[in-house]
């Protein structure tokens, strides 16, 4: 389903209009859409000090990602324009349960547009 080995992004779903796949450690620089976004998300994030909206901050985050992707132990997602020159919104699957249970917490951020 997904290409852990390759840094190269694999699409998991288009749209007419969006693209939805798995967070790569070369999206460093995307992720300025919580930059952009940072007074609309206060809401629903917990409050973060500047150092979180770095790229060098986000590309060690996603260090950590795709091996949580390698381990299947969570999923972040991408939900971006269909030329993937900016991010809409945020998707992820973490602290996932396999087993008999099969649980995972679902959270997720959409751009204020």
């Amino acid at each position: 389903m997904f290409r852990y080995r390759t840094r190269k992004p694999e699409c998991y779903s288009i749209t007419e209009r969006l693209l939805l796949r798995l967070a790569c450690e070369t999206d460093a620089y995307r992720l300025a859409y919580y930059c952009r976004n940072e007074n609309f998300l206060k809401t629903c994030e917990p409050i973060r000090d500047s150092s979180y909206y770095q790229p060098t901050a986000w590309s060690k985050r996603l260090h950590i990602m795709a091996e949580m992707h390698r381990r299947k132990s969570a999923f972040h997602f991408l939900l971006l324009d269909k030329q993937q020159t900016e991010v809409i919104g945020v998707i992820n699957f973490s602290n996932i349960i396999r087993g008999a249970f099969k649980a995972c917490y679902l959270g997720y951020l959409i751009s204020e547009m």
